[in-house]
């Protein structure tokens, strides 16, 4: 089981109709830290009802600062991150799929693992990235409700 090695980190500004269904297939995480770009339509609130959530606001400059933001932030203490935007939503079995992984194993398509998670790890890099790919077949991509972007 994954979930005290893996913090999956979510990006938000005014997500309000799609946190909760995002945050709730992450129960399995022992934390999970929402970035919130100054939200205000109840983003922050909704997230915070989740025992295992925290969120830090910090105001939109770039995309790549927000990440580096929460990959580097202090309550993000794991050695690998799962970076999912707000709008998506992991599957059932793509949270068991995340929890089975053998993440002491090399990087990049592990033989017996998932083929939709990239297992990115930089030479030096700190931290261990799962990128879920767009095109992932377990990976269902809400229909996003646009009032924040």
């Amino acid at each position: 089981m994954n979930g005290a090695r893996i913090t999956p980190v979510v990006l938000t500004l005014d997500e309000a109709p799609n946190i909760e269904r995002t945050l709730a297939p992450l129960a399995w995480a022992g934390r999970v830290l929402v970035v919130d770009s100054g939200s205000r339509d109840g983003t922050q609130e909704l997230a915070r009802r989740f025992a295992n959530v925290r969120v830090v606001e910090r105001p939109f400059d770039s995309h790549a600062a927000q990440w580096e933001f929460g990959i580097r932030h202090p309550e993000v203490a794991t050695d690998w991150i799962l970076a999912l935007d707000a709008d998506w939503v992991l599957t059932p079995e793509l949270a068991s799929e995340i929890q089975a992984l053998d993440l002491d194993a090399p990087a990049c398509h592990l033989p017996g693992q998932p083929q939709d998670l990239e297992h990115v790890v930089q030479p030096g890099a700190e931290r261990g990235l799962l990128l879920a790919q767009q095109a992932m077949r377990a990976l269902v991509r809400e229909a996003p409700d646009r009032a924040g972007h």
